[in-house]
């Protein structure tokens, strides 16, 4: 099974898992399951002045050997050539603006890649951003893991635009 295959199938599990167990009171994951789905909803942070129309959702998905985190928006502007969104999971909530980088390595001092888990997001000419990163990294859905998504806005020196908690 390659890559992409072992993507969709973990997908669809967690899915699959959310349909079954949807009934009011009826737990999704049991303390045998070893997969977590953690999901948010972007909004607009307090004092970001720029696109404000932007709606979207994030979900992340950590089994024991890795983290795909994957967003999807609408509403950013719609241009001809693709714009890269800086996206990546924070330590706090989005009532604190996200906080800090979640970082895979805490010791591990600046913005480093590959200590983060960076879903980039492009834009589209019909107004649509998408963005997946895997990291393996198993833990940002831990307790004391990522606790929200941030999208910086590009025309904007990088300020923080949205945020979603992760929950």
């Amino acid at each position: 099974m390659n890559l992409k295959n072992k993507k969709l199938s973990l997908i669809a599990g967690v899915i699959l898992l959310g349909v079954i167990g949807c009934e009011e009171g009826s737990p999704v994951l049991t303390e045998e399951s070893t997969t977590i789905l953690k999901k948010g909803t972007f909004a607009p942070l307090s004092g970001y002045e720029g696109m404000t129309e932007i709606t979207g959702v994030v979900n992340v998905i950590c089994d024991q050997s890795k983290t795909i985190a994957i967003v999807d928006v609408i509403g950013v502007d719609p241009i001809n050539d693709p714009l890269k969104y800086p996206t990546h999971l924070h330590a706090d909530s989005c009532a604190n603006n996200g906080g800090g980088h979640y970082k895979i390595d805490p010791s591990v001092e600046g913005a480093v890649e590959s200590n983060e888990i960076w879903p980039i997001m492009n834009n589209s000419q019909d107004g649509k951003g998408a963005g997946t990163a895997e990291s393996d990294d198993p833990t940002a859905c831990d307790a004391d893991g990522a606790m929200s998504i941030v999208i910086h806005d590009p025309e904007n020196s990088n300020a923080k635009m949205l945020c979603a908690d992760l929950i």
